[in-house]
Order: C-alpha cells, then sequence, then structure tokens
C-alpha cells in the first residue's frame, strides 16, 4: 500500500439512526479509523463551526431547507460535499411509512436540489445509481461491506428441546409488512408439516403470529439499537435465512445484504427472484422459483428443512463467497479511495491511491 500523504477528515452530518446508518457510515468508520485511513466524525445536530474543520462533508439523508444552504457555503469555503442516496425515494411501495413524506413536492424538491448541488453522489445499488445519475453525473456504487467477526457473536448452545430444530428466520423493520405477507401463509404450513421447524422473527413479524402460530414453535425478538444489531442476529442461531420481497422497483434498488449477513453465519438464503438477488451466483442462493405461490416457498423450504447437508454446504459455499466479495477488511480501502479520489478531482491536488491490493491476479485495483 502507498504510504497516505494526508489523511483526510470526513464529517457525516446525519439524518437518523437507521440501518443504513449504521452500515454506512458507523460501521465502516470504526474500521477507517482501525486502518488509520481516514479520520471520521458523525453529527446529527448541526454544528457548522465542525463541519468547516472537515475536508470532505458526507450528508446522509439530508432534506431540510437549510441543507442546501449549507452546503453551498460550504462549498464556497472549497469543502468537498458529498451526498448519500440509500433509497429508491422516487419509487416507494404504498404501505412504506416514508411515501408521504417524499411524495411532497417541496420535500422531493429539497432533496433533488442538494443531490443535484452536491460534488458526488453515493449510492448502493446499480438500479439506485440510475436514478441518481439523472441528478448528479458523478455518482458512485459502493459495494456492501460485511465484518467476518459477526460469527464471534454466536450463541453458546442450544437448549436441549431445540437441539434438533431447524431455526428458519427473516428479520426486518414493519416497512416490510408487504414482504413478509408473501411467506405468512407457507410459514403456517411448513410449522404443522415438520415438528422439528421452528420460526424466529426480529424487528417485525408476519400478523398471524400470535393467533395461529403454535405456541413453542416460534420466537420473537424486538428491535434493538443498531449498534447491537450484529450481536443480536448471531445469537439468533439461524440455519435457513428467508428473504421475502415483493416485486416492486423500490426493491429493484434494495442490496442483497439480508443474504450477506445470513451467509457470513453460514446459514443458507431462501430469497424472491427479485432484483439484484437474480445477479447473485446459482450455487450461493436459493430464489424460490413463483414467489407469489406459497407452494413455491414450501417446496423450496422443505428440501433445505429435510437436507441437513444440503443447507449446510450452501451456507458455506454463501459465506466464503461473502468473505472473497465483501470483507470489510478487504474493501474499506476501497470505499475510502473514493473519498481521496473526490477530494483530489475538487481541489486539484495530486491523486493518493490507498488500495493497491492484489485480487484474483488483478493488480493496482481501482488506482
Amino acid at each position: 500500500m502507498n504510504e497516505i500523504k494526508k489523511v483526510l477528515n470526513v464529517t457525516y452530518l446525519c439524518g437518523d439512526k437507521s440501518g443504513p446508518h449504521y452500515h454506512d457510515i458507523f460501521v465502516p468508520t470504526v474500521f477507517f479509523s482501525k486502518y488509520n485511513i481516514l479520520h471520521c466524525e458523525s453529527q446529527f445536530i448541526l454544528d457548522y463551526n465542525q463541519l468547516v474543520k472537515a475536508d470532505v462533508i458526507h450528508f446522509q439523508r439530508q432534506y431540510a431547507a437549510e441543507s442546501f444552504i449549507i452546503m453551498q457555503r460550504l462549498q464556497e469555503q472549497g469543502k468537498v460535499c458529498v451526498f448519500l442516496c440509500d433509497d429508491n425515494v422516487w419509487e416507494l411501495p404504498p404501505s412504506n411509512p416514508a411515501r408521504g413524506t417524499y411524495e411532497q413536492a417541496d420535500v422531493r424538491y429539497r432533496y433533488e436540489t442538494i443531490m443535484k448541488q452536491a460534488h458526488a453522489v453515493c449510492t448502493s445499488t446499480p438500479y439506485l445509481g440510475q436514478k441518481c445519475s439523472a441528478f448528479n453525473k458523478r455518482v458512485n456504487i459502493f459495494r456492501n461491506l460485511v465484518d467476518p467477526e459477526i460469527r464471534t457473536f454466536l450463541a453458546p448452545g442450544r437448549d436441549v428441546d431445540d437441539r434438533n430444530k431447524v431455526r428458519i428466520s427473516w428479520f426486518g423493520t414493519p416497512h416490510h409488512h408487504d414482504d413478509v405477507k408473501l411467506i405468512n401463509e407457507a410459514c403456517l404450513k411448513l410449522i404443522h408439516k415438520y415438528p422439528q421447524v421452528k420460526f424466529i422473527f426480529m424487528g417485525y413479524y408476519p400478523e398471524d403470529l400470535f393467533t395461529k402460530y403454535p405456541t413453542g414453535r416460534w420466537e420473537y425478538y424486538n428491535f434493538v439499537n443498531v449498534d447491537a444489531f450484529y450481536a443480536s442476529l448471531a445469537s439468533l442461531d439461524i440455519d435457513i435465512g428467508l428473504v421475502p420481497l415483493i416485486d416492486h422497483p423500490f426493491n429493484w434498488a434494495k442490496t442483497c445484504r439480508k443474504f450477506q449477513e445470513y451467509s457470513i453465519l453460514g446459514a443458507p438464503t431462501i430469497a424472491s427472484p427479485i432484483g439484484n438477488y437474480n445477479l447473485l451466483p446459482k450455487d450461493v442462493v436459493t430464489l424460490v422459483p413463483d414467489n407469489l405461490d406459497p407452494k413455491s416457498w414450501i417446496e423450496t423450504l422443505s428440501y433445505f428443512i429435510e437436507n441437513k447437508e444440503a443447507r449446510l454446504a450452501q451456507g458455506e459455499r454463501a459465506r466464503q463467497f461473502v468473505i472473497d466479495q465483501h470483507d470489510i477488511n478487504t474493501y474499506i480501502y476501497e470505499r475510502a479511495q473514493f473519498y481521496y479520489d473526490i477530494y483530489a478531482e475538487r481541489t486539484g491536488t495530486e491523486r493518493t491511491v490507498i488500495w493497491e491490493k492484489t485480487l484474483k491476479g488483478v493488480d493496482k485495483v481501482n488506482s
């Protein structure tokens, strides 16, 4: 790795402490600091005197009237400003609580204005990148990053009654209400078909959970603070992970983060054939042939319930794939390189290359 001539200071102006903040800001900053490749801090309440000390200011979920005024003032002082777009705010499902906010003309206008004004936009998928490119020519797609050390949080062992159980899990927020409905009927039938099956839900649950799911055949865990999420997920001791997704542009813009998190724990993923899940290698994920048919979910899950060796084999292939493609220890340099590149472009300074790893025979990747 080349010597870093100047370690940049990046300040994140954050809109909330949601999952995207945790995955795209909080966790990466821990590793930026660990490898001394960026100096970072986050703000949730605007402190302009601190913002002007940064080399790069990264705006996350900012659409208030004053946001683009602040960005303009920072740019006038020679500061580099980038914007993080972490959701498809243009195409929200009817049941998504954020729809009412982003459908307001003034909110949409401010969101798009600050995106146009930024020196660059960061996002997570090609579909979302295409949406952003209508407002900014400089769009960078960040690779999802996962810490393999999540496995160290694994539960110490199962109770005697649970040792032979097949624990099938889904986690998420109420924003996924329509997605979860896809699997409700299948889950109910599977729980009666297989006495060894137990369903585990965290954050949100099917609407029939407390009325139709038999006692002792399910577990539900409430929301946790985002900085405790990885430990909580690992402690669920998952055998099979579920990713039901309705066929909607909002989900086309989603990354395969659930797959990555199940996989790093060694659990195989059964997913809807929607969006970026169609782009994963076929040997690391199993897609349900008919997303809308409960029988298709039942048949696909039945195979993995009955075949432990198949579960373990796909889980291990998926785990290795995620380590190869999404290990934060490897690819944190790639993400940091974006900040150095945009800083050099906007300030006219010499470009600093910090990521020179050899991956599968390709030297000086991203340099």
